[in-house]
């Protein structure tokens, strides 16, 4: 049976087109184009992928030859690819449900040695002195993976020459990302030199060049036309549940500088609204602080009839999917769908690249000075960061030291050299008349003296 066309070409649309980070999508890339092969190998095309060729494939391809983490990594990422193949059509929801349910099972298997003495490994992992002991022993597993690739060529390590080892190079390349690979030839280099100094072998590795990383780039804003074109694009969505929640999100990235792993974890709750604009209350993440983000008249009418259209409150998500009456059962929508979305619309206007390659604090900044935004509301969507989490201000009083920081560090940025005013006691009584002690407030200072006060409500309260 001959090879259905196309796989090798959708795997290249999914690397592309589905909203990952440059280093995941260069993983899932590897893993998708691993099953690509084995799939064109077995003469299946798209059409022909179920959850039991699924099950095989994990089974007899990557538990087969693959060390535990790894072929569990590689899993993850093809279910990713079978979602994506079931939103282009070319699968259908039940197969990629029955992939959903697929998971990774462990079991015991001898781990081939290869054709290198183990106990060699293992003495050049002690003579790695000054590394931890998880670090020593990722570097005895990278020099098995070279061992296991001489045994799969007939070689053991007196016949193997320089040759051998830029082959083994030219296919972890191919196989593995640019930084694994690079890890990997690094400590088999770093292996052939313990070797010689230790007058084993002589050193086959030495002219092998090493595997050149990739530059970072750096990150471009769109101009405030491309921004433009992108955010009418969005527009066209439409007005029902789904048009709405996508042109919010575009609004708040290119606009108010949000990125798609901080839309990801807003709930409804963490928009504050004040009088016509809002303020966004990004919570903390594994490697972010919390931060503010000013959020104009436009945008907060949309996210307000959006969340008003689906009736959600409190801690449910910001943003969820559609589908279904009860908005209970709404999941909160994935960062992968999050990018997938924008990076469609960033396709529709011709537009290369992902949003997170695209500079959007620059971007935002760049569409409200040609919008003609004056220095304060420029100053306004700095996005102001801060250790203090502004939900939990009060209970941050225990760190005094801190919470005071925090607020000088926030009040300094929004209004540079202005950190005190002078105000009579009796206008302050006056603008916090009819308020209750646990309301929420907003305290301004205008130009020509005096003191504002503008009731914050959380959206959906």
């Amino acid at each position: 049976m001959t090879a259905q066309p196309g796989l090798q070409g959708l795997v290249l649309r999914f690397r592309s087109s589905y909203g990952l980070s440059e280093t995941t999508a260069r993983h899932h890339f590897i893993a998708a184009r691993r099953f690509a092969r084995y799939l064109e190998r077995a003469g299946i095309g798209a059409g022909g992928i179920t959850p039991e060729v699924v099950d095989e494939y994990m089974r007899a391809d990557l538990s087969a030859s693959l060390a535990e983490n790894t072929a569990r990594a590689y899993m993850v990422a093809t279910r990713s690819f079978v979602y994506w193949l079931a939103e282009e059509g070319l699968v259908s929801r039940e197969v990629a449900d029955g992939v959903r349910a697929i998971r990774y099972r462990t079991r015991e298997r001898e781990v081939d040695p290869g054709a290198i003495d183990p106990e060699l490994v293992r003495r050049f992992g002690l003579s790695c002195e000054g590394i931890e002991d998880r670090t020593r022993m990722d570097y005895e597993s990278k020099v098995r993976s070279y061992s296991r690739y001489l045994r799969s060529r007939g070689l053991d390590l007196e016949s193997a020459g320089e040759g051998d080892v830029a082959a083994f190079a030219a296919k972890i390349a191919e196989d593995y990302s640019v930084d694994s690979a690079f890890a990997v030839l690094t400590t088999v280099k770093r292996f052939y030199r313990w070797l010689e100094a230790e007058g084993v072998a002589d050193d086959a590795a030495r002219g092998v060049p090493a595997i050149k990383k990739k530059a970072k780039r750096l990150t471009e804003p769109l101009t405030p036309e491309t921004a433009r074109l992108v955010l009418e694009a969005a527009e066209r969505q439409g007005n029902r549940e789904r048009g709405l929640r996508d042109r919010a999100i575009v609004e708040l990235m290119l606009v108010c500088a949000l990125k798609p792993g901080e839309l990801h974890d807003l709930d409804v709750r963490d928009v504050m609204l004040m009088d016509d604009h809002a303020v966004v209350s990004v919570p903390a993440g594994p490697n972010r602080h919390a931060s503010l983000a000013y959020v104009p008249k436009g945008t907060t009418g949309l996210i307000r009839r959006y969340v008003g259209m689906r009736g959600a409150a409190g801690d449910e998500p910001l943003f969820a999917t559609v589908g279904g009456r009860a908005n209970a059962g709404r999941r909160r929508l994935a960062r992968s769908s999050i990018g997938s979305m924008v990076a469609k619309l960033f396709e529709e206007v011709g537009v290369e690249g992902r949003a997170a390659s695209r500079g959007i604090i620059r971007t935002s900044m760049e569409i409200a000075v040609s919008l003609g935004a004056s220095e304060a509301e420029l100053t306004r969507l700095g996005r102001f960061r801060t250790k203090v989490p502004c939900a939990s201000l009060e209970s941050s009083m225990r760190d005094k030291a801190m919470l005071e920081d925090g607020i000088e560090r926030v009040v300094g940025n929004a209004r540079p050299g202005e950190s005190a005013r002078v105000a009579s006691v009796r206008k302050i009584r006056e603008a916090i008349d009819g308020l209750d002690d646990g309301d929420l407030v907003a305290i301004e200072f205008p130009e020509g003296g005096g003191i504002e006060v503008t009731p914050v409500k959380h959206l959906g309260s």
